[in-house]
């Protein structure tokens, strides 16, 4: 691959450090990777509208637990009976008053109030399930482009350090022309060669700057802040075993968690349209102050108080099959939530598995990454060496830089890729994977 690719896609991904503004005055951000998860998290809307949804959802739990309580309510009402037949004088008054307090508590349902309340606690866990995927969504955004910004800043060291060592070379060519060893066609060839990767340099710059601006509105940083990152890539990395990473992701990814918690509410729901079938029964007590007279002020002598108390039962007798439908799309919709389970498990076994070989492979293309590194930076300098004493060409001295430069951008590729996968992993397998 071409140096120029690799820079090519090294932007494509989202890189995000340009070289550091030096203006007086101007706000410096320290950050590693700890701390840009931390304001990329706060700055999230998605998170903090998942935030919203579970206080939400708490006040609705709190809603439907309140049913399992007693229930008070009182009334007042004072009636003008303005006009009523003569047949109707005996029962009647002009005026009446009824003020009165009603109390009630639910006896017995038949699992009807309980699976209710059960229903909104396992709604309100799964939410919280849902607010934990999103963090993690956000966290893992983070991490790659705290990769990406790293990646993007050692790729512009390079190709400056190319360019560098490109005007190194000229300045060898020089000086083997001032000995009458070098043509001015060698020297005319340095400078295209140098012309050449200027605007290599620039472009990154360029990509870099525009990337770094989507890096501020992620951490809500000042437009003109300057961000310094402090972290850097392990150059040291271990194999990872994949059936251990397999059983904390079953254990702790809140996306299975949450589809698992959805099965238990479609159980709940189940429940509650089984007892439709059966009665509900109620207490209830009842405290009445009434009476009535010919005038507006009915008076206190004319008022009554009556006290009852008793049990309310209802009975579903006929439903014309509407009690038996919503329960069997309860049950569809429980078997449809296991279904979802089993295959949103398979495929995320499949992808952390896939995840795991290509971090394995990675971290064995890393190992020939810094034998080739070494090996070219070895024979870079031998080049210059043997070019200062003419015993290799121009175009040996190139191709080797050239090979140098390339070797360290596919190192910093890897190291990007290794950890992007990491990132991946820790997002499965709901929990951080250390490397020594």
């Amino acid at each position: 691959m071409s140096i120029k690719k690799v820079l090519i896609a090294a932007i494509m991904t989202g890189l995000l450090y340009p070289v550091a503004s030096q203006a007086q005055g101007q706000e410096i951000l320290s950050l590693n990777l700890e701390q840009v998860i931390n304001k990329a998290v706060a700055e999230s809307e998605a998170y903090r509208i998942q935030d919203n949804t579970v206080q939400k959802l708490q006040q609705q739990y709190r809603e439907v637990k309140a049913t399992i309580y007693p229930q008070v309510n009182g009334a007042v009402a004072w009636v003008n009976n303005y006009e009523y037949p003569d047949k109707a004088k005996a029962q009647m008054t002009d005026y009446t008053f009824d003020a009165g307090i009603t109390a009630s508590q639910v006896v017995w349902s038949f699992g009807k109030v309980s699976s209710a309340v059960r229903l909104a606690d396992k709604l309100l866990a799964g939410s919280r399930m849902n607010k934990d995927t999103t963090k993690l969504e956000v966290v893992y955004a983070a991490k790659i482009r705290y990769y990406s910004t790293l990646l993007a800043n050692s790729s512009v060291d390079i190709l400056r350090g190319s360019l560098e060592n490109t005007r190194h070379n000229k300045e060898l060519v020089i000086q083997r022309s001032s000995g009458g060893r070098s043509s001015r066609r060698d020297i005319i060839k340095m400078d295209a060669d140098i012309a050449a990767r200027v605007p290599q340099v620039n472009e990154a710059n360029t990509g870099l700057s525009s990337a770094l601006r989507g890096l501020k509105v992620m951490i809500g940083a000042a437009s003109e802040a300057e961000i310094v990152m402090t972290d850097a890539f392990a150059t040291e990395y271990k194999p990872l075993d994949a059936p251990a990473l397999v059983k904390s992701m079953r254990e702790n990814e809140p996306t299975l968690r949450a589809l698992r918690q959805n099965i238990a509410v479609y159980e709940e729901l189940t429940k509650i349209r089984k007892a439709g079938y059966y009665p509900t029964i109620a207490a209830f007590a009842t405290w009445d102050y009434m009476g009535g007279g010919s005038d507006y002020y009915i008076g206190g002598n004319n008022l009554d108080g009556y006290n009852a108390i008793g049990l309310k039962m209802n009975v579903p007798l006929w439903t014309s099959g509407q009690t038996s439908s919503q329960l069997q799309q309860a049950k569809i919709d429980l078997q449809n939530a296991r279904l979802q389970l089993q295959m949103v498990d398979k495929g995320m076994v499949l992808e952390l598995n896939n995840a795991v070989a290509e971090y394995n492979q990675y971290i064995d293309t890393l190992a020939a990454n810094q034998a080739a590194v070494k090996l070219a930076q070895d024979s870079f300098n031998m080049m210059q060496d043997m070019l200062a004493s003419g015993q290799v060409s121009l175009t040996d001295l190139n191709d080797s830089e050239l090979l140098l430069t390339s070797g360290k951008l596919k190192l910093q590729v890897t190291l990007f890729n290794i950890n992007a996968t990491i990132a991946k992993i820790e997002k499965m397998a709901g929990k951080l994977i250390w490397q020594n």
